[in-house]
């Protein structure tokens, strides 16, 4: 399900292979903060981090990435591809992208 697409978030594109779900997208516009909630399925038990995306590692315009790419280029890892909920903003636009897998 992918919900709040914005402006600046264009051509979503969802492959599934096997069990994962392959996410990419066009960014137009530098991301400079990502926030990850990790949700355990059928529980309101969650944990969020927000992390900043250094300066040399920002996502640039009209990247394509998948969400593994992404996440290893801003130094998260998801060693299982488990049921994540990202959810990517810019501050300044206040623009929410919602990828549940």
């Amino acid at each position: 399900i992918i919900t709040g697409l914005a402006r600046f978030i264009q051509h979503p594109e969802v492959t599934i292979k096997g069990d994962k779900a392959e996410i990419s997208f066009h960014i137009l516009g530098p991301l400079t903060h990502i926030k990850v909630e990790n949700c355990v399925e059928g529980t309101e038990n969650c944990v969020t981090e927000t992390v900043m995306i250094p300066q040399k590692t920002r996502i640039k315009r009209e990247t394509v990435r998948t969400v593994y790419d992404f996440m290893a280029t801003v130094g998260l890892v998801d060693s299982e591809a488990k049921r994540l909920l990202f959810s990517f903003w810019m501050y300044d636009d206040d623009v929410l992208l919602m990828l549940n897998m």
